[in-house]
């Protein structure tokens, strides 16, 4: 029974006042007419864990002593991340053994990297590589999601994943789409040959790809989409469809399997189970609220537990994606229009690294996840290699970097942190500055005196590092030219950094 106990607001409707005890479940109830999807969801009697879930999700306004709230909590503090990690990544190995997909076990990598991150994935590929199966397979790991399934063409109506227009308020001169059973009510999706969508259409969507909202007009509608995995035969460019391209990080070309005995087994398993998922044996699932919970850890969204990482692999990331870079630019062999990063993909990068640590049951990010990241920051199975190129560069990176270089990279990278916090109180003129922050400074600087922490102190001391990597010599170069540009910027009479506390 849910029972609301105060005045709710939703998320895309002025606020709705509830008379304190009202049943929400009640047949005509004022809740349920201005949210279909409440509706639904609370007549999900074969997965109320599934309904209670969502609803806490998507009206997380209702107040915490709410029953159902405080029920999906407690359930919640039970569940063990690295269990359900663990259990994730075994179910997605045992589908790339299994007798459905066959020969696909770096699309499989790519996948199980891509959706605890809620981003999505884009598959290329001539007809007859199993791409629809592989998606739905894929899916079904996932118990009590709900997935929005279209196969686009250059007829779709933006209707068709939006919703038609809702007729009662185009009546009361309100435009409006009646959005349930839509896209933006989904978990997931499956795109079915995206690139055969029209422009109006494609518009729509890399809205709620990327924003995770629906915007037309007076409407606002906020998505509940966590991923979808879209397929195409052809990739037609122009400003719509790279637009959408942007929005899936991670994109795999497909082409026939090149093993003979993977063909054999292809031939054998579809003799036997006709390309049926239905018939394959049981493997052992993640249920949607489990899911929901890692992909709020990999997103730092639960304070209990999180996977940490070292601050030198944020730069050492760096380096690597701009060598691969390089070298993609420099290859006379393509221009590199696929291999592209952006920047908005270099900040996303570091979750996936989250997303391999942890399903490889470590709580650190260590430096084989950032090798991992080939499989999703390189577009998979290109025929330039663009997979294996990555992984390449990234290996000669991190071993070519010693332990007293990560160190310095650590101290470095705080150092930068300071000096822009420093920087800061300064312009604003604040006097409570945070001690540790003199501390470390003082410390950088082989000082134990404050007092002594000047622009020319600090400068000196950035001189006195000698690094043996070049990465690491051009990082302190970097921090230098910030110090520099802090002293122009804040300091008109001395060299003293604390000069106006």
């Amino acid at each position: 029974m849910f029972i609301y106990r105060s005045a709710l607001t939703h998320l895309d409707t002025d606020p709705i006042l509830v008379d304190p005890g009202i049943d929400l479940t009640q047949e005509g109830g004022p809740l349920l007419d201005q949210d279909p999807y409440l509706a639904r969801a609370l007549n999900m009697q074969s997965n109320p864990l599934h309904a209670s879930f969502h609803i806490e999700t998507h009206l997380a306004h209702i107040p915490s002593g709410h029953e159902e709230v405080e029920r999906l909590e407690a359930l919640r503090e039970t569940f063990d991340p690295l269990e359900i990690a663990t259990r994730y990544r075994r179910s997605m190995t045992l589908l790339e053994q299994s007798d459905i997909v066959v020969g696909r076990r770096e699309l499989f990598s790519q996948t199980a990297m891509t959706l605890p991150c809620r981003e999505h994935q884009l598959l290329l590929g001539e007809p007859g590589l199993a791409k629809s199966l592989y998606v739905e397979t894929v899916y079904s790991l996932i118990e009590g999601a709900n997935v929005f399934k279209i196969q686009l063409t250059k007829g779709t109506p933006e209707e068709a994943l939006v919703g038609p227009l809702d007729i009662s308020k185009l009546k009361q001169g309100v435009y409006q789409h009646n959005v349930t059973g839509s896209l933006i009510e989904a978990d997931f999706a499956f795109l079915d040959e995206l690139f055969n969508a029209n422009d109006h259409a494609l518009l729509s969507l890399n809205s709620i790809l990327h924003e995770r909202k629906f915007q037309k007009g007076a409407q606002q509608v906020v998505a509940r989409l966590q991923s979808a995995l879209a397929t195409s035969n052809v990739v037609r460019y122009n400003a719509q469809t790279e637009a959408a391209i942007d929005r899936f990080i991670s994109v795999a070309y497909l082409s026939p399997l090149e093993n003979a005995l993977d063909r054999v087994h292809m031939a054998r398993s579809h003799n036997r189970l006709g390309g049926n998922i239905q018939k394959q044996p049981p493997i052992e699932k993640v249920t949607l609220p489990e899911f929901d919970f890692l992909c709020d850890v990999i997103a730092e969204n639960v304070d209990s537990f999180s996977v940490t990482i070292p601050a030198h692999h944020y730069y050492l990331q760096d380096v690597i994606v701009s060598k691969y870079l390089e070298s993609v630019k420099s290859d006379s062999g393509s221009d590199g229009a696929e291999a592209r990063i952006s920047d908005r993909t270099r900040a996303k990068a570091m979750r996936f690294a989250k997303a391999s640590a942890i399903l490889n049951g470590r709580t650190q990010v260590s430096d084989s996840d950032l090798e991992a990241l080939g499989y999703t920051l390189a577009p998979l199975g290109h025929p330039d290699n663009y997979t294996q190129r990555y992984m390449k560069i990234a290996s000669e990176v991190l071993s070519g970097i010693k332990a007293s270089d990560r160190d310095l990279i650590d101290s470095l990278l705080t150092l930068s942190d300071d000096i822009r916090t420093l920087e800061s109180e300064r312009i604003l003129g604040t006097r409570s500055i945070d001690p540790t922050v003199l501390e470390r400074i003082a410390l950088f600087c082989r000082t134990t005196s404050v007092g002594a922490i000047t622009f020319q102190a600090v400068s000196k001391a950035l001189k006195d590092v000698h690094p043996t990597h070049k990465a690491v010599h051009e990082l302190r170069e970097l921090v230098e030219e910030k110090l520099a540009l802090a002293k122009c910027r804040v300091d008109k009479k001395n060299d003293d950094l604390l000069v106006s506390l």
